[in-house]
């Protein structure tokens, strides 16, 4: 046991010692690559892939006769790329958003600088609020002209009854600027104006009084704003802004026609049956998750609520009695009730054109038949 003990321990040490020379060895070789390296890489002209050659000799910098590995030609040419770049010149942004025309506080009359009295100033217009800005830009010019001259003979009114009056025109002239002034919707804002352009989207150009509950306004505000946008929004407004608004509402119009063509045939088809919950049926069974008395249930609540309310055909679905373990029906979200609606409408189109032409054949045979009987009993009479 003694000696074993110390044979191992030899053998340990003598382990040791193998390990720590062979380390030796290895990092002698490495110090001596390293020291290798970097006389090559002197040596090199470029240190990197352009000394890529093929098989063939070719080298892969020659291009067209042109010897690209060359170091001076190589800086020659990005210097002249650097200067074809030339310097980046940034926009300032715009400073305002929306077209205004801001009228002036002063003008220069008879080398003179004159500045208005605040109640003489015409307000911001801006193109949604209709002004006549033309003829009021051409009135302030006048109304500075006015001002110069009475200033210099010394005849210029208090400064109550210019406030009072809001202009020095003459008396034509000055019912014409106030009446102008008051065609004008200087109280509606940007955003007033884009709330009325999706009221009119959403209820119709026609439904003011819709309008006008949307906005929380007068009805008869709302009217004479209406007016001024269809008249006078395609001269005012920008040709693509006008465009683009009236193409919205057009689209907003149509999804109301068809709401209402869609609300008429679904009244029209629920009202053929005497019992729509138990007599409803349909040429085209559909799919096979949906259950006809689902639909029955559907279109009844869609002809009872009304068609796009869905939120509200979904609570009475959900709170029907006899579809209450219908998970079918309990997990049915918005978008599922109107696509299953739409897709129901479509159908029952097909089915009323088709009752109505059996019935257009009914009655003509009928007539028909009643004539030939006319004929008969007449001829019976003559004999």
């Amino acid at each position: 046991m003694q000696y074993g003990l110390v044979l191992t321990q030899y053998f340990v040490q003598k382990r040791v010692l193998l390990q720590t020379m062979t380390l030796m060895l290895f990092l002698r070789e490495g110090q001596q690559k390293q020291r290798k390296w970097p006389k090559k890489i002197t040596k090199a002209e470029k240190g990197d892939l352009l000394d890529f050659r093929l098989d063939g000799g070719m080298s892969a910098q020659t291009f067209e006769g042109v010897d690209y590995s060359d170091k001076e030609l190589r800086t020659q040419l990005r210097l002249l790329a650097a200067d074809s770049l030339g310097k980046r010149e940034r926009r300032a942004p715009p400073t305002n958003y929306n077209p205004v025309m801001t009228p002036k506080k002063m003008m220069v009359v008879n080398n003179r600088r004159i500045k208005l009295p605040k109640s003489l100033r015409l307000p911001k217009m801006e193109e949604h609020q209709f002004y006549n800005r033309e003829r009021l830009l051409d009135l302030s010019k006048l109304e500075f002209q006015t001002y110069a001259t009475l200033r210099e003979m010394g005849q210029l009114p208090s400064r109550e009854k210019i406030d009072k009056a809001k202009t020095i025109l003459m008396d034509e002239l000055a019912q014409e600027k106030i009446e102008l002034l008051e065609e004008g919707f200087g109280s509606w804002s940007r955003s007033q104006y884009f709330q009325f352009v999706k009221a009119n989207a959403k209820y119709g150009r026609e439904d003011l009084e819709s309008i006008a509950t949307d906005m929380d306004l007068p009805v008869e505000e709302v009217a004479a704003y209406s007016d001024a946008f269809w008249k006078y929004g395609a001269t005012e407004l920008k040709a693509d802004e006008w465009e683009r608004v009236k193409a919205n509402i057009e689209k907003g119009e149509q999804k109301i026609v068809k709401k209402k063509k869609l609300s008429h045939f679904l009244g029209k088809f629920v009202n053929s049956f005497e019992n729509p919950r138990e007599e409803m049926t349909f040429s085209n069974k559909g799919t096979a998750h949906f259950a006809l008395e689902q639909d029955r249930a559907l279109l009844s609540a869609v002809n009872n609520v009304g068609y796009g309310n869905w939120d509200e055909v979904r609570e009475e679905l959900r709170s029907d009695e006899a579809l209450l373990f219908n998970h079918t029906v309990q997990g049915m979200n918005v978008d599922m009730i109107a696509k299953r609606c739409d897709y129901r409408i479509r159908q029952m189109e097909k089915e009323l054109e088709q009752r109505e032409k059996k019935i257009e054949r009914r009655e003509t045979s009928q007539r028909v038949s009643s004539r030939a009987c006319c004929k008969n009993n007449k001829r019976e009479r003559i004999l």
